[in-house]
């Protein structure tokens, strides 16, 4: 993490178009002000409403095991909307900066 006391992350896809003028801008920003600035460039969305037509949610089963797993039940990286990566990338960071105390 960088040194500091303010850090700005940013993460979007590939597959979005202002996301590398958005970083840009923020870069610059934090370079002004002596800000710490992470960027996460992640690959194309994959995401259901990420599509021009998303399809609607599948349903939810009417009849679940009683018992399910719930490590089966959490979704991966892969299948997140990507808007809830920088909660993850947020998260790497505060690991990285206690680790580093």
């Amino acid at each position: 993490m960088p040194a500091g006391r303010v850090t700005v992350l940013t993460a979007y896809t590939e597959d979005y178009p202002p996301g590398a003028l958005c970083a840009a801008v923020n870069r610059a920003y934090c370079e002004r002000h002596g800000y710490g600035f992470v960027e996460r460039v992640l690959p194309p969305s994959r995401s259901p409403s990420a599509s021009p037509n998303p399809s609607p949610r599948p349903r939810p089963n009417p009849n679940p095991d009683p018992e399910p797993d719930p490590a089966a039940a959490a979704p991966g990286p892969a299948a997140r909307e990507p808007q809830w990566h920088k909660v993850a990338l947020l998260l790497e960071l505060l690991d990285a900066a206690a680790a580093d105390a």
